[in-house]
């Protein structure tokens, strides 16, 4: 080979390896889609457990159904080391109906008797406790419920409380995994858009009994506290 050819391949060589080093430091950024901030509650709001913090008390809607359209209300419910506490008040109790009756439903869909509520002139207060810490509430005039589903006559219905996400309904078939139900998006109160969005991985919903393989990708990486 002569001279001039390999000086010609060591220029080629030169100018790929500079451009592969140019390449190589050009800066990359990476962006994360921001987190809802408003809570979204299923279409029919027929489930809507969700777990109470401790120390904290959150304040909830409770929604009308076609039974009583007029009916509102909401309950305070305050989650300490000795249980829960709800105070319920309730407006638009009209109709023939004066007595009713409060459930709690937990994530397996058992129903628990609160308690009675009698309104007087379409308004009514109540407050009790339960030990339950994850639970949605509806007001019924049945007096001994056993089970809960969307037909169910309900009067009032818990709604999610801005900044909380529902507790799916649990299931304990062989080959189920727990989360069957319906969801919602897990917000923030603040409003404010974070740097760093980490989905949850679902865990109680995979299958029982096998091995579960996951594909996680490492492109993002975590802020680090200062």
């Amino acid at each position: 080979m002569s001279k001039r050819l390999l000086c010609l391949a060591a220029g080629t060589l030169l100018f790929v390896a500079s451009a592969s080093l140019t390449f190589g430091q050009q800066p990359t950024t990476t962006t994360s889609a921001p987190t809802q901030t408003t809570a979204v509650q299923n279409a029919d709001g027929s489930w809507t457990v969700i777990e109470y913090p401790v120390g904290k008390e959150v304040l909830v809607d409770l929604t009308p159904t076609s039974t009583i359209p007029g009916a509102a209300g909401h309950a305070k419910i305050l989650r300490t080391a000795n249980g829960t506490t709800i105070n319920l008040d309730l407006t638009g109790l009209t109709g023939d109906a004066a007595n009713y009756n409060l459930y709690a439903v937990d994530p397996a869909g058992n129903v628990a008797l609160l308690g009675p509520v009698t309104a007087n002139n379409g308004a009514a207060t109540f407050t009790t406790t339960t030990p339950l810490n994850r639970f949605m509430l509806f007001l019924s005039p049945e007096a001994d419920l056993r089970a809960y589903s969307p037909t169910t006559n309900v009067v009032l219905r818990s709604a999610i409380p801005n900044g909380f996400a529902v507790v799916p309904v649990a299931s304990y078939g062989e080959r189920d995994g727990a989360a069957v139900g319906e969801r919602v998006a897990a917000t923030s109160t603040s409003g404010a858009t974070p740097a760093f969005n980490a989905p949850l991985l679902g865990i109680p919903g995979f299958r029982r009994g096998t091995d579960t393989e996951m594909k996680i990708n490492l492109a993002a990486r975590a802020p680090t506290s200062s």
